[in-house]
């Protein structure tokens, strides 16, 4: 049985009366102890945005103390973070559990990263302390029998779970006042990884047709607007409601990570993609230079290669995301067909049907908001002018004397 295990059943022990009092002790203090609202208090926690994409959204947790006992502890719910499972992170498959540890040993981390850590307390009642224990406990040893998904099961919607879970038939009523919730999620990403372009443009990409509705509920309260959105939320029961929270937000650890957004953005490298590619196609056009053109197609073949991996992988393993409209631009095919056909004739006939599929996507952009990513339409243009030089230009061009 493990430490935390043992902890808690004599808490729940203790919690219940089932403790033989000392000589001194009466009845009534033992009752007194149990029915005692700060015997174990049991906190939200909110950590800010670390610099993965993984942890670019802030963290979620709980933290339980029995001050009487001596015992801290944090809660969390984690990915596991061997190389495979962040790769399945990718396609909301990445294997997830409850893990715990004192809080200091994860204020410590996080102190280490810069990150902030914000805590409210919840207005739990002593036997709904005892649940969420119990709950929490009973998913630790389970291990990581869940799945993480950055959109549907991520730490923020499985910890406010835990606690729906203890309320058993009381309910949490968000008034989602925050006027981020009146945006799509991919608005809302945008917003949230100001900190980070480069993991805000993955994600924002990654996020399919889902991307595009309006707050599903609490999968849409990310990290750093909980807080104060679960310091409106009421509890609500047959007879009445109260305050989810209690008291003021505490700032345990104060922030000393530069969330200053990298300098290099994407809008800035697609930007010079596009620039190279005109320059180079003008001067291929007039000057018969056919070696120059490799400093732009190889980079662009590349890029394109790794995206259409990513977007392949993550459309087909991730069917709660939706369908990735993306996917018809960047996928493996034209590479392959590169790769097989690049000698043959047909090649030109190939050059020519992207060139065209390019162009109509572009003209359905106004209708597809998960299109409109301007980093991702800049690098289109980019393919579009190089496509169209090897379909209508590279055999067919004049050269100026």
């Amino acid at each position: 049985m493990s430490r935390i295990r043992i902890l808690s059943v004599l808490i729940l022990m203790l919690i219940n009366g089932c403790v033989y009092a000392t000589s001194e002790m009466t009845d009534d203090s033992l009752n007194n102890i149990r029915l005692s609202p700060d015997y174990v208090k049991v906190s939200l926690v909110v950590v800010s945005p670390g610099k993965y994409i993984y942890s670019g959204g802030g963290h979620t947790a709980l933290r339980l103390t029995c001050p009487s006992e001596g015992m801290d502890y944090y809660f969390s719910f984690e990915m596991a973070m061997t190389p495979m499972e962040k790769l399945r992170f990718l396609s909301g498959t990445a294997r997830a559990g409850f893990i715990y540890t004192d809080y200091q040993v994860a204020a410590d981390l996080y102190w280490k990263e810069g990150r902030e850590i914000r805590s409210v307390d919840l207005n739990l009642t002593p036997l709904q302390k005892q649940e969420l224990w119990r709950y929490l406990d009973d998913q630790y040893e389970k291990g990581p029998n869940r799945y993480f998904d950055y959109i549907k099961n991520n730490c923020n919607e499985m910890i406010l779970t835990a606690v729906e879970v203890a309320l058993g038939s009381e309910t949490i009523e968000w008034k989602y006042k925050s006027p981020d919730l009146s945006h799509t999620y991919r608005t809302l990403i945008a917003g949230q990884f100001t900190h980070s372009p480069w993991n805000a443009l993955l994600l924002n990409l990654l996020t399919g047709e889902i991307g595009d509705k309006i707050s599903l509920g609490t999968n849409w309260l990310w990290p750093n607007l909980l807080i104060d959105e679960a310091r409106l939320a009421v509890i609500k029961d047959s007879i009445g409601e109260r305050p989810l929270v209690l008291g003021d937000e505490m700032i345990l650890l104060k922030q000393t990570r530069d969330n200053k957004p990298f300098p290099i953005t994407p809008k800035m490298v697609f930007l010079l993609l596009l620039v190279l590619a005109v320059v180079i196609t003008i001067y291929q056009t007039f000057r018969k230079n056919h070696a120059i053109g490799y400093v732009i197609d190889i980079p662009l073949a590349a890029l394109h290669l790794v995206l259409g991996l990513i977007y392949t992988y993550t459309t087909l393993t991730n069917l709660s995301i939706g369908f990735n409209w993306i996917i018809l631009l960047f996928n493996p095919i034209p590479f392959c067909l590169w790769l097989l056909l690049r000698s043959k004739r047909v090649m030109k006939k190939i050059y020519v049907f992207f060139t065209i599929l390019i162009f109509v996507y572009l003209a359905f952009t106004p209708c597809l908001p998960q299109l409109q990513t301007t980093p991702i339409a800049i690098l289109i243009l980019a393919f579009a002018v190089r496509t169209a030089y090897h379909a209508f230009i590279e055999n067919n061009r004049f050269y100026l004397k």
